[in-house]
Formats: C-alpha cells, structure tokens, sequence
C-alpha cells in the first residue's frame, strides 16, 4: 500500500479549491480498507470531488475512492439492482443504466 505524503488536492475538487493533504492513498480495490491502521488514523474519504469545497490543508489520511466497476447483479419486476465501485464517475454511471436500457437514475443525472 503505497501512501504519499504532503500532496496537492486541487486537482480532486470540481471547484480547484487549493489544499494539502498530509498523507494520501487511493484506493483501487476494497481490500485496501482492511489494513488495520486504517482505523485509528484520522482520515477523510474523497470521491470525485463534487459538492466539496476545501477549507484549507487537512493534517490526515485522504482516502481517494476509485474503486471502477458497475455490472447488473439482478432484475426483478420491481426493479434492477446494479453494483458500482465507489471510483464511478456519477454521471457517467447513470448514463450507462440509461444505454443499458435499465431507466430508473435519469432524473439523477449531473448532481
């Protein structure tokens, strides 16, 4: 597990709000999240950085989520259930459901 040290967060927030992490890791895969250490840490989770606005450096662990994946897991006369990993672009993913011909997310689209 590979953690950087004293890194740029500007490029991870929609608005290029400046800001510091102390220590970063992103997270490809869930296994990641098992480490022990993990849990006394201080730390904030990251996703893509949307509706975040940064107040400044943050003296912890950033855990930039970009876990990738989405797949249909089952369907029933109700409804479809899907999985993503938590690195899916949002909007991107609800367009997917839409071409996959599975509505439901549509009026979810660029939150």
């Amino acid at each position: 597990m590979t953690r950087e040290q004293n890194v740029d967060l500007t490029p991870f927030n929609t608005l290029a709000l400046p800001g510091k992490a102390a220590r970063y890791q992103k997270i490809t895969a869930a296994e990641q999240l098992t480490v022990t250490d993990l849990a006394t840490e201080k730390r904030f989770i990251l996703g893509g950085g949307s509706n975040l606005v940064l107040a400044g450096d943050f003296d912890g662990l950033v855990l930039h989520m970009a876990i990738p994946g989405k797949r249909l897991l089952s369907e029933d006369s109700e409804a479809f259930y899907i999985e993503a990993g938590a690195g899916e672009n949002w909007h991107d993913f609800v367009q997917w459901t839409l071409q996959q011909g599975w509505p439901g997310l549509e009026n979810l689209s660029l939150i």
